[in-house]
């Protein structure tokens, strides 16, 4: 159960970070992109990519001229994961053709592949990586109940397992003072060995249960229960 819930709440994250991925597209070409023609004649087209396809290279062509590094897009990009309270590390690389090996420790989660041509190198290739931790995706107060519960009930039963090993040492005990009170032949003596409860104490070396001043001897299962 809750795995499904990190699952739902991660794909929850990577579409709102895709979505500040094309809010960030968007401000960089309304703000860089003062003026555009372009003229396309789908007849003399060698190939059948659109024209909006290769508007959209032309773009990112001139903003890959205008900035190498993409700069302006990643920065953009970082500040609208801040607007849409997204506490995520995130960057965007640029490329023309596959050339760009994926960091570690982060996710891909969008490709943007814009073409000019089927001539795969060159085209421009837009990819976005974030770093996603784990508390944003377990950051909810069910988690914290869930986790209450679970020690609640855990400790719960380690009590109620104890208590239960007590009660029957204690059973034990009652019944050996039956039968110390029985027995006329027990010796008195002075107490000796462990004090494994008030009054009574266990002799490891002569293998007996003492209680005020009687003794007797344990074999069995009565010798197992009480060295539990």
């Amino acid at each position: 159960m809750e795995y499904t819930f990190i699952s739902i709440q991660k794909n929850e994250i990577v579409q709102q970070c895709q979505g500040s991925f094309q809010e960030a597209l968007k401000k960089e070409k309304e703000t860089f992109i003062i003026r555009k023609k372009f003229f396309y004649d789908v007849q003399k087209s060698s190939d059948n990519i659109s024209a909006d396809e290769k508007s959209n290279w032309c773009d990112q062509f001139f903003l890959l001229s205008e900035d190498p590094n993409r700069h302006r897009l990643d920065s953009i990009f970082r500040q609208k994961l801040v607007e849409n309270n997204l506490s995520i590390t995130g960057f965007i690389t640029c490329t023309i053709g596959e050339t760009y090996t994926i960091p570690t420790h982060t996710e891909l989660i969008k490709k943007e592949v814009y073409r000019k041509n089927k001539d795969k190198n060159q085209d421009i290739i837009l990819k976005v990586y974030i770093d996603l931790p784990m508390i944003m995706l377990i950051n909810r107060p069910y988690t914290y109940i869930l986790l209450a519960v679970w020690l609640i009930c855990t400790t719960g039963v380690a009590i109620y397992f104890r208590r239960v090993k007590s009660y029957q040492r204690n059973s034990i005990l009652r019944t050996h003072i039956q039968t110390l009170s029985d027995n006329p032949h027990n010796n008195t003596l002075q107490p000796a060995g462990k004090e494994i409860s008030k009054g009574y104490y266990w002799d490891i070396q002569h293998v007996c249960l003492q209680h005020e001043g009687k003794k007797i001897k344990l074999k069995g299962l009565n010798l197992k229960s009480i060295l539990r």
